[in-house]
């Protein structure tokens, strides 16, 4: 892998030209709607080629979608996940992006998260969006000795209870911790489903 410092800069600059690019989007998402902004204005209002646009995000969708925080999370996971439980793994990622995130990306994402919920198409990409995170869980989960049938069950699972805790705390007016709902979801996990004397498939198909 290419550490250079010519990578490194290569790196923060792309950052810093996506996040520009993606207020922007995000202004003009609210002021016309979601569905009356096309990728060409975008490009003009954020000052950018319209190909460096598609190169950047790959559709209008990852403009909306696109989190930097992705892709640090699923590899932090994967480290913490080799010494730990997954269910302690996700805790404790939990609290370093708790004590890494400020208020302003909280903003963002709650900005994000209303324009999503405004479009059908949007919300039908996040759904794919988070079923690709939690593949990547569960590859991280299955990297760290879990066989792979449960590693990607655990990955999907973990990924759909913190999107399910996302979305309550957004419904209930993004008021309050986002973090606390995130616990209280995994905590949902770790419960499982309190059912001692339920029944497998295999067992009711044989009687």
């Amino acid at each position: 892998m290419d550490r250079s410092p010519q990578h490194d800069l290569r790196s923060r600059n792309r950052v810093r030209a996506m996040a520009h690019i993606q207020r922007v989007a995000l202004d003009l998402f609210d002021e016309r709607g979601y569905g009356s902004v096309t990728m060409t204005e975008i490009a003009q209002a954020a000052e950018v080629g319209e190909r460096s646009v598609y190169r950047y995000f790959g559709s209008k969708q990852g403009v909306v979608l696109y989190d930097e925080m992705d892709e640090v999370a699923i590899a932090a996971f994967g480290e913490l996940v080799r010494s730990r439980p997954v269910l302690d793994a996700i805790r404790l990622a939990l609290r370093e992006a708790d004590v890494a995130v400020d208020d302003a990306a909280m903003h963002l994402a709650v900005r994000k998260l209303r324009i999503i919920d405004s479009d059908r198409e949007l919300r039908a990409a996040l759904a794919e969006l988070v079923a690709s995170i939690g593949t990547a869980l569960g590859d991280a989960i299955a990297a760290a000795g879990t066989a792979p049938l449960t590693a990607r069950i655990q990955g999907r699972c973990v990924a759909d209870a913190l999107t399910v805790g996302i979305e309550q705390w957004f419904r209930e007016g993004a008021d309050g911790s986002l973090w606390t709902q995130l616990e209280r979801a995994v905590d949902v996990l770790d419960a499982g489903f309190g059912e001692r004397h339920s029944t497998s498939l295999s067992e009711s198909t044989t009687r």
